[in-house]
């Protein structure tokens, strides 16, 4: 029991010794752990110093290495861009000096475009007080309906020249009808027709119309104008031109003066409507020309027409004359080939029979020996020529 009881005091006292002990070591271990990490510390803080220190190094001489190839770079962008700057400052110097030019030439042609202005400006002033004394001398001058009737066949007659009309050729003036009617102007047509026109046109109530100074005398004198216009169509169309021989059926109306012409057409378009309906044609200065173009043309055309016509009868009677021809010189070639076959018969045939025959003469005179009849011809004839002359002397 006592044994037991001191192996176990034993086996404590070693225990808690073993303990003591182990714990001391670990308590040392730690220590000289401690001490390690203390001095790994200090090691790594010396060794990341000097690392740091030397990676700050290189790092400074690459990043001045780089500094200096970035300046280096950057130095000749910005000279290139300096040259760059200074081209294009060159070209829009250039540019700005050719505005300037072209200002300064704009502005000198703008006065010399101001100068011109201003004396056309005053040429029109002047035109207008010439243009306005002459329509006042004018109105005066057509106050009477003869004077106006003058005045539009003047108009006319220029309006004809124009349009290359000859007086006697293409037209005739103030030739009486066989009723006795005498229009103003007669155009001669394709195939003996005819177009007669009359110059009328009153003018009394538009003058008023145009001094009129309020819209009730306008519309007053508007009206009568209007009224007149109808009353010169009617007395126009009673004079029944078209009864006459080879006359059209309508008679043209000259109006020579545009502005009353728009004026008639502007206030009542039914005018012109009625003067159709009267076979009445109302034309302006402008509007005659064109009717005076289509005449000249058909008037050409015509004459071309005739022209085709005697030359196809020309072409006409030369192909029969030419077919006498074709067929005389046929009769004339039969009767030169029967010749030719009866010149060739008689050559051919008749040449050998006869040959034949004088062969055998000529053998007959050989045989015989007598002489050849062409030599004493011959001889006899010189003879006679010797004895001629010797009597001649």
């Amino acid at each position: 029991m006592s044994l037991a009881i001191t192996f176990i005091t034993g086996f404590l006292a070693g225990a808690v010794l073993t303990f003591i002990i182990s714990f001391f070591k670990e308590k040392q271990k730690e220590k000289e752990h401690e001490k390690t990490l203390e001095y790994l510390k200090n090691s790594f803080a010396s060794i990341s110093l000097e690392t740091l220190s030397k990676t700050s190094n290189e790092f400074l001489k690459l990043s001045e290495q780089v500094l200096a190839n970035r300046t280096m770079e950057g130095a000749k962008e910005l000279e290139n861009k300096k040259n760059l700057i200074d081209k294009n400052l060159d070209a829009v110097s250039s540019e700005l000096k050719k505005v300037e030019d072209l200002m300064k030439s704009l502005e000198k042609d703008r006065e010399n475009k101001f100068s011109e202005l201003s004396t056309q400006i005053k040429n029109l002033n002047d035109a207008n007080l010439r243009l306005h004394e002459t329509a006042g001398k004018l109105n005066q001058a057509l106050s009477g309906s003869k004077a106006r009737g003058s005045w539009g066949e003047r108009m006319a007659e220029d309006i004809l020249k124009f349009a290359g009309l000859i007086e006697g050729i293409n037209y005739v003036k103030q030739k009486r009808s066989e009723n006795q009617k005498m229009p103003d102007f007669t155009f001669f047509l394709p195939k003996d027709m005819k177009l007669n026109m009359d110059v009328k046109f009153p003018l009394d109530n538009y003058l008023k119309y145009l001094e009129a100074e309020n819209e009730l005398e306008k519309k007053d004198h508007r009206e009568k104008f209007l009224h007149d216009v109808r009353k010169t169509i009617s007395l126009v169309t009673s004079k029944e031109y078209h009864r006459e021989e080879n006359s059209l059926d309508y008679i043209i109306v000259f109006i020579p003066n545009e502005q009353v012409f728009h004026f008639i057409n502007e206030n009542d378009r039914g005018i012109i409507d009625e003067a159709l309906g009267k076979k009445a044609v109302l034309v302006s200065p402008v509007t005659l020309y064109a009717v005076l173009a289509v005449i000249r043309q058909a008037m050409d055309n015509f004459n071309f027409e005739q022209n085709i016509k005697q030359i196809l009868t020309s072409v006409s009677k030369f192909s029969e004359e030419w077919g006498k021809f074709i067929k005389t010189m046929d009769d004339m070639g039969e009767k030169i080939s029967a010749a030719q076959e009866k010149y060739t018969e008689l050559v051919s045939a008749r040449r050998n029979k006869l040959e034949k025959t004088v062969n055998y003469i000529e053998n007959l005179r050989q045989e015989h020996g007598v002489e050849n009849a062409e030599k004493n011809i011959t001889y006899e004839r010189s003879g006679n020529s010797e004895k001629s002359g010797s009597e001649r002397r």
